[in-house]
């Protein structure tokens, strides 16, 4: 995994946690941390609102209005395209000459609606003299690429590096194996039986470059996940955790979610809630990786043409 981007998917998986206030948090955090006292950090107070305003750059005017997506998705276009109108139009109703240029800042990892692209190039038609932006996960990954490594730590947590994958620490596979297989009645779990991946299975899935440096990293200790399931008192182990998952993807893939939202959502499944730390990440990550190549989540390639 490269030291220089490692810290990509995190940021992503941060995005897709950040909904509502939270994201307008994090984003005024952020911008405090880049521009400091440039930036000016705003929230409503009472009656009085905010006028459109969550957060201004005095240097050169910068007006941001923040649309924080549940799970980092599109999610309601019509709630989103509202949003856009009310918020300019409130902020050119009372900023006056205080706003230069406006920032639609949002959390949409997997990529905006087309609705929302139409409307960005009306609302700039009808505004010559704005300059109006869209103000995404791309622009946010480039201002955390800014900060200093302690700074993003603050941001998105620690994260691991190629050296911390060589150090695998099976008694933390030990532990999120045992918390999946306490949480999940898997009697009622379909087969899960191990079985052949094709090697074009990440391109297949259309997965980001982020996701697939994650899986990537976790891929070098594949065969100390094998041993750990091989050398398990209980034989049916590794059976029984490709069924959690088998079914926790399948409920998933139900719901129609991009290919990156349902990893991040099964690593969220494997660690749990809240920061993570370096050993139960690299776990974590690792044993997605070995289910991702060797059991039936995710499509393969292979069986896919198989089917036709």
């Amino acid at each position: 995994m490269s030291e220089d981007t490692s810290w990509h998917w995190q940021l992503d998986l941060k995005l897709r946690t950040c909904q509502g206030n939270a994201f307008q948090t994090f984003i005024g955090d952020l911008m405090e941390a880049r521009f400091g006292d440039d930036f000016v950090r705003v929230k409503p107070y009472g009656s009085l609102g905010d006028k459109g305003c969550d957060g201004y750059r005095q240097s050169d005017g910068a007006v941001f209005a923040c649309y924080g997506a549940q799970n980092g998705a599109a999610g309601s276009v019509s709630q989103l395209l509202g949003k856009m109108d009310d918020d300019l139009s409130k902020a050119k109703e009372h900023l006056g000459t205080l706003m230069k240029s406006w920032h639609m800042t949002h959390n949409v990892v997997e990529g905006l609606p087309v609705e929302a692209v139409m409307k960005h190039k009306s609302i700039s038609d009808a505004n010559p003299e704005l300059p109006v932006f869209l103000f995404g996960p791309p622009k946010i990954r480039e201002l955390m690429g800014q900060l200093s490594e302690a700074d993003r730590t603050r941001f998105i947590g620690p994260v691991a590096r190629n050296s911390d994958y060589q150090h695998l620490q099976l008694g933390e596979v030990r532990d999120l194996v045992t918390a999946l297989i306490v949480a999940v009645d898997s009697t009622d779990l379909p087969p899960g039986d191990i079985v052949p991946v094709s090697p074009e299975k990440l391109d297949f899935n259309n997965l980001s470059g982020s996701s697939r440096q994650l899986l990537r990293a976790g891929r070098i200790n594949a065969s100390h996940i094998g041993t750990y399931f091989n050398a398990h008192p209980d034989p049916m182990r590794g059976e029984t955790v490709a069924g959690v998952f088998r079914n926790r993807y399948a409920e998933l893939r139900a719901q129609a979610l991009a290919p990156d939202t349902i990893l991040s959502e099964l690593y969220r499944f494997i660690a749990g809630p809240g920061d993570v730390p370096i050993p139960r990440h690299v776990a974590a990550t690792s044993l997605l990786s070995y289910l991702f190549e060797s059991c039936d989540i995710f499509e393969n390639a292979a069986a896919a043409e198989a089917a036709e």
